[in-house]
């Protein structure tokens, strides 16, 4: 390389360039600012653009407003028809947080949803969505439990009232919807706890007629082996009353030949004393001189004597004794004078029908003589006397009603012109540094 050369080469890289730098590239601050205010209306013009479009998204979105709903627990004089029921008792707390749980639902509120057609009448889904979707998205994004912050060392009450808003575009009757769903909600409360009333009866009826017909099974069982018993029992009454009957009759027929051979022999002695009528001892003339004719005489005189007089058979003469001796003879086995045969017939012919069997059989209504069974009764019968009534009952006191909302909770317009402006201004101010730097390159160059 010449001189020439090297001389150009120079002009073109300084030295200085290499062994310090040039004070161009350090960033003067003077002139930044300088810069700034050399293109204010530049940066005006761009952040009046921004507050433009601001404004004019800020007053042409959907507007959205806000409804507010307060409820409080009730009276519990007003709970009055439902825990006059019996089976179900409600108190004011559970009574409201029922409404409160239904309330903050997604489930109850998906429902209310597809079954309302006032609500799907308000609230149109996407085309690209199904109801069931848009009912979720809604609740989740519009619906909002009002949280109550608790100072330290208060108590939280969280039963004195539930609050709740509801944010909803301007083309939405949003209050009337909102109160809707309060009323629909009050009624699934209500028809819940008809369901509980009627479950708590049907299962306590359930139960008792289990029992009734347990009841029932035992006493027919009870009856049965009653009745087999007493068969059982009045068969061999049956059976020794005939056995005695019969021995007594035996008896009879024994005694009836006994007498006979009484009378045969009293027959005879009063034909050889020549006794033909009844006689008394006054009319026998040698009447110590008689002795008894053997040793049957002795019996006789022993065991036989008359009603009358106390004496001895014979002394009636052989013609009456011989007209009772024809008598006897005459008898049959089953015509004996025995007070005690009829004394055994009459309880043979009570033992032929049980009555205590046929009471027990012919009970048009066995269970009416239960009196577990007859209480069972009566309790199922006011059972099904009891009646809910959940048409007069109020679950929860109106604080506030839902009302359409005045002020728009968004958009926000101000603070979309406040940040729209700031954007401009930032983003003027850059188009001016950037414009100024280069310039300032072209103008080094």
């Amino acid at each position: 390389m010449n001189q020439a050369e090297a001389r150009n080469v120079e002009s073109r890289f300084p030295v200085a360039d290499y062994q310090g730098g040039s004070s161009h590239d350090e960033i003067d601050l003077l002139e930044l600012l300088q810069s700034i205010w050399q293109g204010w209306l530049k940066i005006t013009l761009i952040a009046l653009l921004f507050v433009v479009f601001g404004g004019a998204y800020a007053y042409t979105a959907t507007q959205w407003f806000e409804a507010n709903l307060k409820i409080g627990a009730i009276k519990s004089e007003s709970l009055f028809g439902l825990n006059n029921a019996e089976l179900i008792k409600v108190s004011p707390t559970q009574s409201i947080q029922g409404i409160r749980r239904k309330l903050i639902s997604a489930e109850n509120f998906k429902d209310f949803y597809l079954e309302s057609s006032v609500a799907q009448g308000l609230l149109v889904p996407p085309a690209n969505i199904t109801k069931e979707q848009y009912a979720y998205a809604v609740f989740n994004g519009q619906l909002k439990e009002v949280v109550v912050e608790v100072k330290k060392g208060e108590d939280k009450s969280v039963d004195a009232f539930v609050e709740l808003n509801f944010s909803y575009p301007d083309s939405v009757d949003g209050a009337s919807l909102f109160y809707a769903y309060l009323l629909w909600s009050d009624g699934r409360v209500k028809e819940e706890l008809v369901k509980s009333f009627n479950s708590k009866r049907n299962n306590e009826l359930a139960i008792n007629q289990r029992e009734m017909q347990k009841m029932l099974n035992d006493y027919n069982r009870d009856n049965e082996a009653k009745v087999i018993r007493s068969v059982e029992d009045y068969k061999y009454k049956r059976i020794i009353l005939q056995d005695e009957l019969k021995a007594l009759k035996v008896q009879l027929i024994k005694k009836n030949q006994q007498k006979v051979l009484v009378l045969d022999e009293n027959i005879a002695i009063a034909k050889r004393l020549g006794y033909q009528k009844p006689t008394s001892p006054t009319d026998v003339k040698e009447f110590k001189n008689l002795r008894p004719v053997g040793d049957a005489a002795v019996e006789i005189n022993n065991g036989g004597y008359s009603w009358l007089d106390k004496l001895p058979l014979y002394y009636r003469g052989f013609e009456s004794l011989q007209a009772e001796k024809i008598e006897l003879d005459k008898r049959q086995q089953e015509k004996y004078p025995s007070a005690a045969i009829v004394d055994m017939e009459k309880q043979l012919a009570l033992l032929e029908n049980d009555r205590e069997i046929e009471k027990l059989q012919n009970r048009p209504r066995p269970a009416a003589f239960i009196d577990e069974y007859i209480a069972l009764e009566k309790r199922n019968a006011h059972l099904n006397s009891l009646q809910v009534d959940v048409g007069s009952v109020e679950l929860y006191e109106l604080i506030a009603k839902p009302v359409a909302g005045s002020k728009v909770i968004k958009p926000k317009r101000l603070l979309i012109l406040v940040l729209a402006g700031f954007v401009g201004l930032v983003l003027g101010v850059l188009v001016v540094l950037i414009q100024a730097a280069v310039s300032k390159r072209k103008v080094a160059l």
